[in-house]
């Protein structure tokens, strides 16, 4: 009798369990599906074409999107908080249409709008030199240093693509595009990628339309997070080939992005979403909203007053307490690949981690490197990750390990 109730006890459990998972995944799905519907995408997308047709926006791909329809919306990623991210088919090429907001009108409009003569609302934009000095100003702002670039050639570099059907100068620069080009400046996830469109881990941003941004489609692989759920991918496990690759061009990746630019750019928010991987093996860091310079950071962590070091991290920028002065240091005190190995090399919240189930022959050599990457500390001002014993290290075993695969 108590086997039976034993049983009867595991079965129910187990059932409960499965009953669980199967209503967490549904409830989860219908969720996104509320945020993010079509129908609301759709609507958006069509009150851009209008504001197009009514020649109040501006782009290159507005005619594209709004007239031969080229671009095609196929559905809705992300609907948060007014930032949208849909995904699209531009002459049958996968693409994504981002914005900070849903709405131009959701943009601070510092240009006046008169009535006029006509009775219709017109906005007044500012003419073309004190424009010019505005884009200046608004990128400077946002990176917080020098940029080594006039104000002349920064206008046409923020607003010129190579897509363009059409000779964009300054001087030939209409009321609709200043409007649609201020709109873009609002976004520091467009700014800092067009301003770099040469950094290979970025997506390439093949155009625009008023406050949107049409870029290069680079999706999130499933190598990166695999399902938390599925105990057959815990256990089979994806390749180990394909993951070792995508953990090199993580830690190449992340060597770049302390190496290639004015100053230190620190990743504060890393986790599998974030990052997508190209067919060649490159990954691109496709969610930038919270990317700190070293300067911005350095006032972001020394502002609020603390009493432990918890109270001074910033996502996955972790800072330190000075306790005798109850405030926050500003020097970080882990870098970005130890953000990394925390996050995606190592089980993190339910996830198995991407250097899961290496080769048995490396299996110690890479728990060992694991290990100091995550005890990693901030490195002193001046010093590139790509120094670092530990940043070598992890590529030398990463390397060795694709030989036990290959053979």
């Amino acid at each position: 009798m108590r086997k039976v109730s034993k049983r009867l006890l595991v079965r129910s459990l187990v059932v409960g369990m499965i009953v669980l998972a199967i209503y967490f995944t549904h409830e989860v799905s219908q969720s996104l599906a509320i945020i993010c519907p079509d129908e609301k995408a759709k609507k958006i997308l069509k009150e851009l074409c209008q504001l197009y047709e009514s020649n109040h926006v501006d782009g290159n791909l507005c005619y594209d999107l709004c007239q031969t329809e080229s671009i095609q919306y196929v559905s809705c990623f992300n609907y948060h908080r007014g930032k949208v991210v849909f995904r699209g088919s531009w002459k049958g090429d996968p693409v994504i249409l981002k914005s900070k907001y849903s709405h131009l009108s959701d943009y601070p409009r510092p240009f006046a709008s008169i009535v006029d003569k006509e009775g219709t609302m017109r906005t007044v934009v500012p003419d073309i030199a004190l424009f010019t000095s505005m884009v200046y100003h608004q990128v400077k702002g946002q990176f917080g240093f020098e940029l080594d670039m006039t104000e002349e050639d920064l206008l046409k570099h923020m607003w010129k693509s190579k897509y363009s059907t059409r000779e964009d100068t300054p001087e030939g620069l209409t009321d609709s595009e200043i409007i649609s080009l201020w709109a873009l400046l609002q976004q520091e996830e467009f700014v800092l990628n067009k301003f770099w469109n040469q950094f290979r881990h970025y997506p390439e941003i093949y155009g625009t339309c008023g406050h949107f941004y049409i870029l290069e489609y680079v999706p999130p692989g499933y190598i990166l997070n695999p399902s938390a759920i599925s105990m057959q991918h815990q256990l089979a496990s994806l390749p180990w080939l394909n993951r070792a690759k995508v953990a090199m061009a993580m830690v190449e990746f992340i060597g770049a992005v302390d190496d290639q630019f004015p100053e230190k750019l620190h990743l504060c928010d890393v986790k599998h979403s974030n990052f997508g991987v190209t067919q060649d093996w490159v990954v691109k860091a496709i969610d930038v909203d919270i990317t700190f310079f070293q300067n911005q950071l350095d006032t972001t962590l020394n502002q609020p007053e603390c009493t432990s070091a918890q109270e001074c991290h910033f996502f996955d920028c972790k800072g330190s307490c000075n306790t005798t002065s109850g405030r926050c240091n500003s020097q970080r005190s882990n870098t970005n690949l130890q953000a990394v190995c925390a996050d995606i090399f190592s089980r993190h919240y339910g996830t198995p981690g991407l250097l899961r189930l290496p080769p048995t022959q490396v299996a110690r050599q890479i728990d060992s490197v694991l290990q100091e990457c995550l005890q990693q500390k901030g490195l002193p001002s001046g010093t590139k990750i790509s120094e670092t014993p530990v940043y070598q290290r992890l590529l030398e075993v990463l390397k060795t390990s694709l030989q036990y695969v290959e053979r």
